[in-house]
């Protein structure tokens, strides 16, 4: 993650299923084009995804955690719906930057949690992944 990014804060996590979108990665421009629909994790507050490179460069420990205050039946139904099947997720930046976490042959697998006081549900996952998150571009 480059340091404007560091500066900018996650507003919106999407998800896409691998089985419902296709890719093509640019690895040597840092991007990554996507056609299929992304769906938004509504209610998500404090969402966190940090990467850090090996210091030969040739993997990337990526850390993702985002809270959902609303700890209503249905949104834990929901969260809970998206954890342990394999994911696509999209972060979407105030600094207009998007970033692609994870692939089709690579995709992410969310954990849930409850815990905090007051309580709150809490979505996570941590990889080492062969390189930083791409830049998001739609095929259209």
């Amino acid at each position: 993650m480059n340091t404007e990014n560091r500066r900018a804060d996650i507003y919106s996590v999407s998800f896409v299923k691998p089985s419902q979108c296709s890719m093509i990665m640019l690895y040597n421009k840092g991007i990554a084009i996507v056609n299929g629909i992304f769906t938004k994790i509504n209610g998500l507050q404090k969402i966190n995804f940090d990467e850090n490179s090996d210091w030969l460069g040739i993997s990337t420990t990526q850390k993702f955690n985002a809270i959902a205050s609303d700890t209503s039946q249905s949104n834990r139904i929901y969260l809970e719906s998206l954890c342990g099947i394999p994911l696509i997720l999209k972060v979407d930046y105030s600094n207009g930057v998007s970033k692609v976490i994870g692939s089709i042959d690579r995709p992410i697998l969310l954990t849930f949690s409850i815990g905090g006081n007051p309580t709150a549900y809490t979505l996570t996952f941590q990889r080492i992944d062969k390189g930083s998150a791409p830049i998001y571009q739609s095929f259209s």
